[in-house]
């Protein structure tokens, strides 16, 4: 089973992968930029080469990038849209220097506009950044808890937009357990879960996972992450979950709250469970 964790690459990339390494991850996420937004740091092609290697030493598979916060890419304001178009475009481009499979994207908030302009908006940005780019980073639009006017907070919504986007081949679908059950789905009762998913979309969009547990109640739409096993979904919902058959194959990225000592427990606790 594919099981990671979201690490710093503030001391650079063959860092993270070493912190990553250090709690038995198999699968590395990290932020493209700092998360609050900024200008992205030069890359380093003396790290990235000594990351590359110790990716391949490890069969550290995949390896997921992640975007700011901060970009909207159905904002109100066409300065923050645009904004938001750059950062996409140059971070899929810094992605494929990494190495990395998958650029996970938030897929922005309508901010009162209307879910059918942020649906719009969002794919029309899509088709834009990729009307140029050319490499081999796949963009995933992570589902939302659906908190204020967040888009991308239902499968069928997803499907939307996802129509709409002209590269289908290279746009998928990053899931967030969290997110899914505090917005109303199944995550507790897997089978129903993937009726869910299918009902709307083929299961194969679904390319990631973010593994996290939950403060909040079933349905409550508030996104507050806890440690697994310490929340509403709790261990036994996690572990149904990550050995559905139809969900197994994917990789389970922890962004649970604490260090990264704590990840490692998470890990061991999962695999422990599978043995």
């Amino acid at each position: 089973m594919k099981l990671g964790c979201h690490v710093s690459i503030s001391g650079g990339l063959s860092k993270a992968i070493k912190d990553a390494l250090s709690v038995e991850a198999n699968a590395v996420q990290f932020f493209s930029r700092n998360p609050r937004g900024g200008r992205a740091k030069a890359l380093d092609f003396e790290d990235i080469n000594k990351a590359k290697e110790l990716i391949t030493a490890h069969k550290i598979d995949p390896l997921i990038v992640h975007a700011p916060y901060t970009i909207n890419l159905c904002a109100a304001k066409e300065n923050l849209r645009q904004f938001a178009k750059e950062v996409v475009a140059e971070d899929l481009e810094r992605a494929d220097h990494f190495g990395c499979s998958y650029f996970v994207v938030h897929p922005g908030s309508h901010v009162n506009q209307g879910r059918e302009r942020g649906k719009h908006l969002i794919s029309e940005a899509i088709n834009e950044v990729f009307a140029k780019y050319q490499g081999n980073t796949m963009l995933l639009l992570e589902t939302m808890a659906g908190q204020g006017t967040e888009m991308g907070t239902t499968f069928a919504e997803m499907a939307e937009i996802l129509e709409r986007i002209e590269a289908k081949d290279r746009v998928g679908i990053c899931i967030d357990t969290c997110h899914l059950f505090v917005g109303g789905f199944s995550v507790i009762r897997p089978e129903q879960f993937i009726d869910e998913i299918e009902a709307s979309l083929p299961i194969n969009k679904i390319k990631a996972c973010h593994l996290n547990d939950t403060k909040m109640l079933e349905g409550s739409f508030k996104d507050r992450h806890a440690p697994l096993g310490q929340g509403e979904i709790g261990w036994q919902g996690i572990m149904d979950f990550i050995t559905h058959p139809k969900l197994k194959h994917l990789p389970f990225i922890l962004e649970t709250p604490g260090e990264l000592e704590h990840y490692g427990k998470e890990i061991s606790e999962i695999r422990d469970r599978l043995s």
